[in-house]
């Protein structure tokens, strides 16, 4: 075998395996994708248990104008003189803490004044005005298992009380009921569909003051429970659809590039590529049972009988208790399997490659031409 035979028999093997090593890394990560997609999507059906606690709370105080009796700032749950209150503060906390971290949250939050005239039998509002007192705030968290929202505001207590006194007293209202609600407002929106059932991710708290009266006292109403304990049956239902399609997808074009890998090696596959499969399975098989010879067999003294196959060769050790020797050409072309014996009989099975001419006859009509272009 010439270099430029040896030369182009090593490329074809080596293109042959580098393409095959493209197709076997392509297949394999289509294959863990799909994989993981179903893997995914199986969880994902699954429903999971969240417990979460939330409270919201409102500290406020009462600043009066100077006088001679009370201090300029009055603490909470009192009873108040209208005339002398000059400015509300107000403190509104919202807590949302949850034993996993695994949610993420969207919230937004305003805290809105209501100004409500109204009838006080029935409740139905004469007139209501509302003001923007904290405009609203976006926010998103990923990955925190809480959020909390701590604002202050102050009110212009005089403001909303003149307007609601000129109101009845304009239009002589003798049973109505004049209130300023200050409310925050807060919507989560979370990962978890569950969450968001029955506009239970809006939650509102509220500083109840009446107005004109000569004396009032405040009242907080929460949508909130404070510190209770709840539990969230989450089920990703949305998410699960788009991994039910990757994994789909993934296990489509895995199929055809497994498809594209067994014919590539079934087209590539040659008499060369079958010979050297066919020694190395003999091998992995009954290396126990073969002795290999580094130089070739002197069998000028022996009578040759061929042997079909090595199972028949294997029959013919057992019987005769001798070792089997295994040679190979120096063109790794052939490769025999033998048994000698005393009586100068040698068994011997081969596997060679046939038509090696063949098959890299373009390799050397390019050689030949080559040849020619350098005589030239």
């Amino acid at each position: 075998m010439s270099e430029f035979e040896i030369e182009k028999r090593q490329e074809y093997v080596r293109n042959r395996k580098k393409w095959m090593m493209i197709q076997i890394v392509a297949l394999a990560l289509v294959a863990a994708i799909a994989l993981g997609s179903f893997i995914i999507y199986d969880r994902m059906n699954r429903t999971y248990y969240i417990e979460y606690t939330e409270s919201s709370s409102i500290d406020y105080h009462i600043q009066y104008i100077e006088n001679e009796f009370f201090e300029d700032w009055l603490e909470k749950d009192q009873a108040y003189i209208s005339s002398l209150v000059d400015t509300v503060s107000a403190d509104f906390k919202y807590i949302l803490a949850m034993d996993a971290n695994d949610i993420g949250f969207d919230y937004n939050y305003q805290i809105v004044g209501t100004l409500m005239i109204a009838d006080k039998d029935s409740g139905n509002p004469y007139y209501t005005t509302e003001d923007i007192l904290l405009p609203k705030i976006e926010v998103s968290t990923f990955q925190e298992n809480h959020l909390k929202i701590e604002e202050n505001i102050l009110v212009d207590f005089n403001q909303y009380n003149d307007f609601a006194s000129h109101f009845i007293k304009v239009y002589n209202l003798t049973n109505a009921s004049c209130t300023l609600y200050l409310t925050l407002d807060v919507e989560v929106v979370s990962s978890c569909p569950d969450f968001e059932q029955n506009n239970e991710n809006v939650y509102s708290t509220s500083l109840k003051i009446p107005l004109a009266l000569d004396t009032f006292h405040a009242e907080i109403t929460s949508s909130v429970p404070t510190n209770e304990s709840r539990v969230l049956a989450c089920k990703d239902t949305d998410s699960r659809g788009l991994f039910l399609g990757i994994g789909i997808i993934a296990s489509i074009l895995a199929f055809v590039l497994l498809i594209v890998l067994l014919v590539f090696l079934h087209l590539t596959k040659n008499e060369d590529i079958t010979y050297v499969a066919r020694v190395r399975k003999i091998l992995n098989a009954y290396r126990s049972f073969i002795q290999r010879m580094d130089g070739e067999f002197d069998d000028r003294d022996y009578q040759i009988l061929m042997i079909q196959t090595f199972t028949e060769l294997l029959g013919i050790r057992d019987t005769l208790q001798a070792p089997i020797l295994m040679t190979e050409n120096r063109d790794e072309t052939m490769t025999r399997f033998l048994i000698p014996t005393e009586s100068k009989l040698l068994y011997v099975f081969e596997v060679k490659v046939d038509n090696y001419d063949m098959i890299y006859e373009k390799h050397e009509d390019a050689e030949q031409e080559l040849l020619l272009d350098k005589e030239c």
